[in-house]
């Protein structure tokens, strides 16, 4: 009888935020001393021309704290654009490090001290090397900060997020339909009800805090927003996330500079460590085994979003006991390209135990070093691609009637990034957003297959001419610029594929995306 064990061996100064949270409920009164009625109107205005004049930004730099899934991190002179791009200084557990977000790759430049801080994991027979990283430029997974710092702080997203806007949704309120698209299940509708969830603070020289749901926002006298406090309502379930960010909208010309500044680490960026490359625990064997001899085996996989191309390094110590006494050791290099994979093959011989039973076990410890590469050509096309994204918008974000139903509303958020009751105007068109790569956006919410009939879409139902006349519309209105109508159902787009065929409507992408839980 034979038993075999492999052990597993195998920022500077921070600025924190303080937005004043608390207010009354002061009503504006006229010289007559008689109350407004049109107070709550009013203060809706304000916040809407404070948060759409932010989401039309090209760019936005933030200052103060973010606390995602429970952990803090400070931001300071974070820069993120409208195409979602991002440079400035984070700061976790008291250790600043320069953050860069660029053509699909996260960068850290830090010192010994932040690498050391986070380059120990649970596993300490999995050690990776982070020397190299030490001072320099390195690519990290974009889950590394707990929080994809592009997405959530868009300017549109996190602007117009701030309005915690379908948390302020009743379904009390007097609405009245919005006639575009009213037959489909992303209807809309306007509330004529006063706004609801919002306070308004009292009226002070240098501005106001409008506090919107659970969300505060502090507005300047001269009506831009000066900053914002509260939850992240696109932040994942399992980590919730909060912040109080002082927020300064950038000009064209000052996110031009930016960019110009990004182009000018596309030659430190093309060549640079991966400490945090993802090589899962190696799986392993010791099946062939004899009273004699032994080979040990393992598979390594690894992963790096973000690289063009790299090489993964293992350095493997292993050992070996047979029932209990050392029968001998191995030493592999093992070098992978990466996100590829590779394998490690040690033999044992050993002298024959002679006894009934043999037990072997075999510890090993891996050293991992990798280095990333990215095309400089292809980090300069982005960073110009991002400029002309951010700087040359087609339109403008407004306020509009919000998707009557709340599954709709969800699906709109999801794929858009904004609340429901914001469109994107290009001309007199609205489109439900713009995503970051400055496609403008059409989303179908769960719905659509309920009208669907041998792959079209049933010709007696209403929304069947209603979607057709808003794709005409929408190529038309967008020229030259990619459009996307998402369906959170593939029947639903196929049937769409087809309408824009039967129509001769060109120049629209039809994709699936299905609707979150």
């Amino acid at each position: 009888m034979r038993k075999a064990q492999i052990a597993a061996g195998a920022m500077v100064a921070v600025l924190v935020v303080v937005i004043v949270v608390t207010v009354s409920g002061v009503v504006p009164r006229s010289t007559t001393g008689e109350a407004v009625s049109d107070a709550p109107t009013r203060a809706q205005k304000e916040l809407d021309h404070a948060t759409t004049a932010m989401a039309d930004a090209p760019a936005a730099s933030y200052s103060g704290e973010i606390v995602a899934g429970g952990q803090s991190m400070q931001v300071q002179d974070l820069t993120v654009t409208a195409a979602g791009d991002v440079h400035g200084t984070v700061t976790l557990d008291g250790q600043p490090a320069e953050v860069l977000m660029i053509a699909g790759g996260t960068y850290l430049k830090a010192g010994a001290a932040f690498w050391d801080a986070h380059s120990a994991g649970a596993d300490r027979s999995v050690r990776h090397d982070s020397s190299g990283a030490a001072g320099n430029w390195a690519l990290v997974p974009p889950d590394f900060l707990g929080i994809d710092l592009g997405a959530t702080l868009r300017p549109a997203s996190f602007g117009l997020g701030s309005q915690d806007q379908d948390q302020r949704i009743f379904e009390s309120d007097n609405t009245t339909p919005v006639p575009e698209a009213d037959q489909t299940p992303d209807r809309r509708v306007r509330s004529t009800s006063d706004p609801q969830g919002l306070r308004a603070g009292p009226v002070e020289s240098d501005g106001q805090t409008l506090v919107a749901g659970d969300n505060p926002v502090r507005v300047n006298a001269d009506g831009s927003i000066w900053g914002i406090a509260g939850p992240v309502r696109t932040a994942p379930t399992d980590r919730p996330t909060t912040t109080k960010l002082k927020v300064t909208l950038l000009t064209d010309d000052e996110v031009k500079s930016f960019y110009s500044t990004i182009q000018g680490f596309s030659d430190p960026l093309s060549r640079v460590a991966a400490p945090q490359v993802d090589v899962p625990k190696p799986s392993g064997n010791l099946d062939a085994c004899t009273n004699t001899f032994c080979v040990l085996e393992y598979q390594f996989t690894n992963s790096m979003p973000g690289a063009d191309r790299g090489t993964v390094t293992i350095q493997q110590t292993s050992s070996l006991t047979v029932n209990g006494a050392p029968a001998g050791s191995c030493a592999r290099t093992v070098t992978m390209p990466m996100n590829g994979a590779g394998q490690s093959t040690c033999t044992f011989r050993f002298p024959d135990p002679r006894t009934r039973t043999i037990n072997y076990h075999a510890d090993s410890n891996f050293d991992i070093s990798a280095t990333a590469e990215k095309d400089v050509r292809v980090i300069v096309e982005s960073a110009e691609k991002g400029r002309d994204i951010a700087t040359a918008q087609p339109g403008h974000w407004y306020p509009g009637g919000y998707k009557a139903d709340p599954v709709a509303r969800r699906f709109n958020q999801q794929i858009a990034g904004v609340p429901s009751g914001f469109g994107y105007l290009v001309g007199d068109v609205p489109f439900d957003g713009r995503d970051a790569d400055g496609t403008l956006l059409m989303t179908a919410a769960p719905g659509y297959d309920d009208h669907v009939r041998g792959g079209s879409f049933d010709p007696s139902w209403a929304g069947t001419q209603q979607v057709a006349e808003q794709a005409k519309k929408a190529k038309a209105a967008a020229g030259d610029q990619p459009v996307r109508w998402v369906f959170a159902e593939q029947n639903s787009a196929n049937a769409m594929s087809k309408l824009l065929a039967d129509n001769q409507i060109s120049g629209i992408d039809v994709a699936t995306v299905p609707a979150s839980s």
